[in-house]
């Protein structure tokens, strides 16, 4: 019964954001701002991404801007933090554009992008990766599921079995292989599948560099960018103690922080805020007054006053005539959003989060 009821209110909620212009659903869902992120911007994938989501060429993210710049104001960081404050706001929302884990592509394909078109923007880090001195366990296992699709057939089925071996597993193809890969956050199982393979992972952080370097982030802050932290490590934070949550968020930040000069560092979440306690972020804030506002995932859902949500911009496209698939991904966002509402308690609920949301900003 409960699945049918959600599937119904689904239906229901996609008709509504199909069809509602947006300029109708800003109004019903009311927000000062609204949060995109992305993570890369290239013409084709590299192995270290391409098994893991999908990405935006370069001309769809020109798109992009191009539709945030017709409809939106355009806000940085320092524009967010002082519309919070002081409660101001017009009638359109602001876009507040980011990028997580601190691709090389930023600086290469983003930021020239961004300043043809004037469009302000802040790229989160994860601090071990700058330098390229590490690399993120899931970028590894994607360089894993590559060493494998790109195996020969007989290469492959000896790569299978030798996994198999090792790690008591009966693994039948590449795709049972990818999908059990994918499901690992040990990263000390990853290394070994990794060494089994032969992905020389430090080789590959020495000649593809993945990752912006001291130096190129020192670039994108001269051309006015907005640099933040995405943890040290990009582990999940509910998997850690209190005191590692800490160090994560307190320390990314004051890396970030002795590298840029900031007054305050704004953070985002490696993968989401879930499960964590808002209390105990709220005191990791008082205490270390670097760590700016906290940046989570749940699209246009409200948290404490101090957790910006976003919505997540790469998607496929949604039409085959090459227009941008941006005014569809925020339909989804205001659909996801109308169908939780709904689900907890109908239109009651979306006056207390409209409610909450003119007290909170």
């Amino acid at each position: 019964m409960r699945r049918t009821a959600i599937q119904v209110t689904r239906r229901v909620t996609g008709r509504i954001a199909g069809v509602v212009p947006l300029w109708a659903l800003h109004r019903l869902i009311p927000r000062t701002f609204i949060g995109v992120f992305y993570h890369l911007v290239s013409e084709t994938a590299p192995p270290h991404v391409k098994h893991l989501y999908p990405h935006r060429s370069i001309e769809d993210f020109e798109s992009d801007l191009r539709f945030f710049k017709e409809r939106y104001r355009l806000l940085s960081y320092r524009d967010l933090v002082a519309e919070l404050r002081t409660g101001q706001q017009g009638r359109t929302p602001g876009i507040f554009l980011s990028f997580d884990d601190g691709f090389a592509e930023c600086l290469t394909n983003v930021a020239p992008l961004l300043l043809r078109y004037e469009v302000p923007c802040t790229f989160f880090l994860t601090t071990n990766f700058i330098d390229n001195r590490a690399m993120y366990y899931r970028n590894k296992v994607s360089l894993c599921i590559e060493r494998v699709l790109g195996a020969g057939q007989g290469e492959r089925k000896l790569l299978l079995a030798e996994l198999n071996r090792a790690f008591s597993l009966s693994l039948e193809s590449e795709q049972t292989f990818a999908a059990w890969i994918k499901g690992l956050i040990d990263e000390d199982r990853i290394a070994e599948i990794c060494e089994l393979l032969g992905v020389d992972v430090a080789g590959y952080l020495t000649s593809h560099r993945p990752y912006l370097s001291r130096e190129q982030i020192k670039t994108l802050i001269g051309q006015g960018f907005t640099i933040g932290a995405h943890s040290q490590r990009h582990q999940k934070l509910i998997h850690l103690d209190k005191a590692g949550i800490e160090q994560e968020i307190a320390g990314s930040c004051a890396i970030i922080q002795d590298l840029t000069g900031a007054d305050e560092v704004p953070f985002s979440f490696p993968n989401s805020a879930f499960g964590l306690d808002r209390d105990l972020l709220a005191r990791i804030r008082d205490k270390h007054r670097e760590v700016g506002l906290l940046f989570d995932t749940k699209d246009l859902n409200l948290d404490r006053e101090f957790i910006i949500n976003r919505i997540w911009a790469e998607a496929p496209k949604f039409s085959p005539d090459g227009r941008s698939p941006m005014a569809a991904i925020l339909r989804r966002a205001y659909q996801g959003y109308l169908t939780g509402a709904l689900l907890r308690g109908g239109g009651s609920m979306l006056d207390r989060q409209n409610d909450a949301n003119e007290a909170s900003l």
